[in-house]
């Protein structure tokens, strides 16, 4: 897909849509970041019920040779729940993009 589908210009920060809630797992779907190395995993921040909570990155994808969109299942959560989540890029140095803005959810 291109950026014209994501209707987003380019940028260092990861834009994150919802492609499916169920009661126990979120599947995100996002762009990649615009970085200066190639990003060699993405990182998910999640917390639960509070917005404000632990900054933990508590999730990784490390295999990033897929084409975008990018996808990625958060599973084990809890029915009923709110979710606070964000997402990062990190390059192979190490370096991390912005973390998207934060998207709340709630499961089923």
């Amino acid at each position: 897909m291109t950026a014209e589908y994501w209707e987003m210009k380019f940028s260092r920060t990861p834009i994150v849509r919802t492609v499916d809630v169920s009661h126990n797992s979120i599947t995100l779907a996002w762009s990649a970041p615009v970085m200066d190395r190639t990003i060699t995993a993405y990182q998910f921040m999640v917390r639960k019920g509070d917005p404000s909570g632990p900054q933990v990155p508590i999730d990784v994808l490390a295999d990033t040779n897929s084409f975008p969109p990018y996808r990625h299942v958060i599973a084990s959560l809890t029915p009923k729940t709110v979710y606070y989540i964000q997402v990062r890029g990190v390059d192979s140095d190490g370096d991390a993009s912005n973390w998207s803005r934060q998207q709340v959810y709630k499961t089923l």
